[in-house]
């Protein structure tokens, strides 16, 4: 009789911790949160020259804005990888948007309001040339180019259609971007005009 009782307790007490075991629920444990931090500048770039990707003054977040901006300045990158377009540039993508050496990636461009059209343009660490080009339809004289930290040069009188090579001597590092003033006037008037224009480049051996 000892045994039966001593048999029956011990199956009622197993039955009760499988039941207790059964109708735990199990613990999950929360991963923890991952925290992409910004590199610091030397490494992605060497001279230190990290920064925010941007663009027209937003400040890119992710690689298809980066895209978008592209394409728009050079339509040859849309056959580039997501890859081929980081290396160029040492771009990063963080939380906390699109970073990296941007001074070797903008691009090249100079534009001049009308009547006046920039044919071609180069700039060296001494030197910065440029194509003027009167596309205004008339003649002009007294034509005076300005270029930002580099000085003025006078091309005088302009056939309409006539394009002139402008050398400017000045120091550059790495990129030149500056603004451009055309001061002008059309043939048989005393008024005197001006025009902007900017140039924005990378220096080239």
């Amino acid at each position: 009789m000892k045994k039966l009782l001593v048999l029956l307790f011990t199956t009622v007490l197993l039955t009760a911790c499988v039941n207790i075991t059964i109708n735990e629920e199990p613990v999950i444990e929360e991963p923890e949160p991952t925290i992409v931090d910004l590199p610091s500048p030397e490494e992605i770039c060497p001279d230190g020259m990290l920064k925010p990707f941007e663009y027209q003054g937003k400040h890119l977040q992710n690689m298809a804005e980066v895209r978008e901006m592209l394409e728009q300045a050079e339509p040859s990158f849309a056959t580039k990888s997501d890859e081929e377009i980081k290396a160029m540039s040492g771009l990063i993508e963080t939380n906390k948007g699109m970073y990296g050496c941007v001074k070797r990636f903008l691009p090249n461009k100079c534009v001049f309001n009308p009547p006046f059209s920039c044919g071609s343009f180069k700039v060296t660490e001494d030197n910065i040339e440029i194509t003027v080009i009167n596309n205004a339809g008339v003649k002009m004289e007294r034509v005076y180019l300005s270029l930002e930290d580099c000085g003025e040069k006078e091309l005088g009188t302009m056939e309409n259609g006539e394009k002139q090579d402008l050398v400017f001597s000045c120091t550059n590092t790495e990129r030149y971007k500056g603004e451009i003033t055309i001061e002008y006037m059309k043939a048989g008037e005393s008024v005197t005009h001006h025009t902007k224009g900017e140039l924005e480049s990378k220096v080239e051996e």
